[in-house]
């Protein structure tokens, strides 16, 4: 094709151009480009189109300017004419390159992403499914108050992905834990061993809520998904729904039709019930006496405005079970609330698995183990918050003795939750359970890291220093700085009472007491500790007076309170056995029924079968008294079956119960031999009475070896005083309303 020259000479490029109308048909496609985008925005929008039709309508559109500009220049001045073979080949030679950049952008969108290997406490294995943590959305509400709002939105994105079997998602607690902190998200990747993680924010105001969210790489920080959406509350629900159902799309995931289902389906119609729930989700996670109560509140209010709100009735079970943990509410009250609701939610959702975690805890407190192992399994299947189904199932096998199984079972969980103190606490009553004392006291000072201002890692540091290596030395320091912490928590005092007790220092320990008294006069370790106190005194007549109230009211399993009220009653001139035995009998059942250490279940079961064990023994010396020989045999069997299978020293551990035991089978040589074996392997736990006071040991007492016993021990718990009596601090009795925060499980 030949040009025609302009008149007057040589044409320059930009006359060229425009004589052509290049010039114009490239800002007449410019414009049209611009407004095609501007109503694919609107209708993506609007209907929720996927984000990627914007992105391929961008690049068509892209590709299609050099083709528009190339027609212009043959035709923009001319008439109708025909492809020439030059043009013809520019236009191939464009749509070929066209359909390449389509082809490498697409190829692009589907290469995985690989995130940078995680040196923290996990690190998503190669070939895994894809894993993502899902942190709490901002608030950008002018309200701070509607926090609430944002972290209930966050946390149900979390449960909706963690119940796609395809992808691996880390537990709120984890997540959570980054809240307000400005990190980069490949650090938080990093830490979480996590490819992916989706951040977002809410502004609320009024019935209209913006929800942007974005899906970004862990591993080199790219946005690999993003949306934002405008709308009015009711359509709420719907957005949660397309934000979790693009996330799995962006990652690959097929989902399931079970799966799709659920996430399609509606908690609730009610917004003002959405609304209560996610308050009481608030205050739940505070988990202090006044927000669990408050939590309740709100999920009655939830309740009241829609009794088919399943979440709502889980939450509120949740909530009572916390209570009664933390002691607000008896075990009696937690389960009249909580058994009613969890029956409500699995009649509408037999599926559920965190109301079958809650199920499983109902189950064991009213003696069902059977049953209640069922539902935890059931309920570590999906559950999607990982804080009560890993920690309460952990804490069951602990109390059946299962601890390499608990242990194991934890070590996943904390795999999916890396940052839970909860998770880290039953974790290393796991470790303590196999003897394993160094990773026990590992991961509470991981505990400590990730949350410096939570008493409970340093007071099971305390515990296991003090329970397990005998180290009253090294636990006192973790018992004062624990109460430095959390000032208002009485069982703090009154443990280093005991301590004290334990080094021969009444007067220390009788600061403590009064410490404890002036938090909760009434508390069963506080009374325990008054007990104590007057026993090492020599006061008989008085440990009696209170332990004669007390032993009433006291649950079993809380640090063994009530066994030690019932042994102070028996030291008693006169004491009257067979009112001893039925109350033995009473407050521990399966002694009457002729059930086996192993085959115990209740509420407070971390402790029972060491407790329970010990009432066999404790009530086989009074039945050996009067003469009921053959039964109490019976019993010391059994309770030597735990001694096969349990640590030495520790929570879960037997001490000297089978020097008990072969001193009320009349094994006197036997028994010297277990306490000596005992005291070295780092007993020391209320020596001073059991070496003075306990009945099955009455038989040793005059004898050289058992009197050679005690003044070693006295010797080695003066050395030990006197190495920690410059760090006592001074001790604050002054009452306070405020909660602890330590949870007691």
């Amino acid at each position: 094709m030949t040009d025609t020259p302009a008149r007057g000479g040589s044409e320059g490029a930009w006359t060229k151009l425009r004589r052509r109308k290049v010039v114009q048909w490239g800002v007449a496609y410019a414009a049209g480009a611009w407004g095609v985008l501007q109503g694919l925005a609107y209708l993506s929008d609007t209907f929720d189109w996927p984000r990627q039709i914007q992105q391929f309508g961008t690049l068509a559109l892209l590709i299609g300017l050099p083709i528009a500009l190339v027609i212009a220049w043959y035709h923009g001045d001319r008439g109708q004419q025909r492809l020439s073979a030059p043009e013809l080949a520019i236009l191939t030679l464009l749509l070929l390159v066209g359909g390449g950049i389509f082809w490498l952008y697409q190829r692009g969108g589907d290469a995985p992403v690989t995130a940078a290997p995680a040196t923290g406490p996990t690190a998503e294995a190669t070939g895994s499914r894809p894993s993502i943590a899902v942190l709490p959305f901002v608030n950008l509400s002018n309200d701070p108050e509607n926090e609430y709002f944002s972290d209930g939105l966050a946390e149900q994105l979390l449960n909706d992905l963690a119940r796609v079997e395809g992808i691996e998602v880390v537990g709120r607690t984890s997540s959570f834990a980054f809240k307000g902190r400005n990190l980069d998200l490949r650090a938080i990747g990093k830490e979480l061993g996590v490819a992916h993680i989706l951040e977002g924010s809410v502004r609320k105001a009024g019935n209209r809520v913006r929800i942007s969210a974005q899906l970004v790489s862990a591993g080199n920080g790219l946005n690999l998904w993003s949306a934002s959406y405008d709308r009015e509350l009711t359509d709420v629900f719907a957005v949660q729904e397309q934000i979790a159902t693009q996330v799995i799309e962006a990652l690959r995931v097929s989902l399931l039709g079970a799966e799709a289902q659920r996430l399609r389906a509606r908690p609730t119609r009610n917004l003002e019930a959405y609304d209560a729930y996610l308050r009481g989700m608030q205050q739940l996670a505070r988990a202090s006496w006044g927000s669990l109560r408050q939590a309740a509140a709100e999920f009655r209010r939830a309740l009241v405005l829609d009794p088919r709100y399943i979440l709502a009735h889980v939450g509120l079970a949740e909530a009572y079970v916390t209570l009664a943990y933390s002691g607000a509410v008896t075990p009696e009250e937690a389960l009249d609330v909580a058994g009613p609701a969890i029956e409500r939610a699995l009649t509408i959702d037999p599926e559920l698995p965190d109301a079958h975690a809650v199920r499983g805890w109902i189950e064991n407190s009213r003696g069902d183990s059977a049953a209640a192992e069922r539902s935890y399994r059931r309920g570590l299947q999906e559950a999607a918050s990982l804080g009560f189904a890993p920690v309460h199932y952990g804490t069951f096998l602990l109390s059946h003795m299962r601890y390499a199984e608990a242990r194991d079972m934890l070590l996943t969980a904390v795999e999916q939750d890396p940052l839970s103190p909860q998770l880290l606490f039953v974790l290393a009553y796991a470790y303590d359970g196999v003897r394993d004392h160094a990773s026990a006291l590992a991961v509470l000072t991981r505990a400590s890291e990730i949350d410096p201002n939570n008493p409970t890692s340093l007071w099971s540091r305390a515990v296991i220093q003090y329970w397990s290596l005998g180290a009253v030395d090294r636990a006192l320091p973790k018992l004062a700085e624990a109460r430095r912490i959390d000032p208002h928590d009485p069982e703090i005092p009154s443990l280093t009472a005991l301590a004290w007790l334990d080094l021969g220092d009444p007067e220390r320990a009788a600061k403590w007491v009064e410490a404890a008294r002036a938090l909760d006069p009434e508390h069963p370790l506080t009374r325990r500790a008054a007990v104590a106190l007057a026993l090492f005194r020599g006061d008989v007549a008085g440990a009696a007076t209170i332990s004669r109230v007390a032993v009433e009211e006291v649950l079993p399993g809380r640090f063994e309170s009530r066994l030690a009220f019932l042994r102070a009653l028996r030291l008693e001139p006169g004491a009257d056995l067979a009112w001893l035995q039925a109350r033995y009998e009473q407050f521990y059942p399966g002694l009457a029924a002729g059930r086996r250490v192993f085959e115990q279940s209740g509420f407070w079961m971390v402790l029972m079968p060491r407790e329970y064990a010990l009432a066999e023994i404790d009530l086989a010396a009074i039945l050996i008294e009067r003469g009921q020989h053959e039964r109490a045999q019976a019993l010391l069997l059994d309770a030597w079956t735990f001694v096969e299978r349990s640590p030495p020293t520790g929570m879960f551990g037997n001490g000297v119960m089978a020097a008990s035991i072969h001193a009320l089978r009349g094994e006197s040589q036997r028994a010297i031999t277990a306490l000596r074996t005992a005291i070295e392997a780092g007993w020391i736990e209320n020596w001073w009475w059991t070496l003075r006071y306990d009945p099955s040991l009455a038989s040793l007492r005059k004898t050289r070896e058992f009197q050679a016993i005690v003044a070693s021990i006295e010797a080695k718990t003066a050395a030990e005083h006197a190495r920690v009596t410059t760090l006592e601090t001074p001790v604050s009795t002054a009452p306070s309303d405020l909660k602890s925060r330590r949870d007691p499980t």
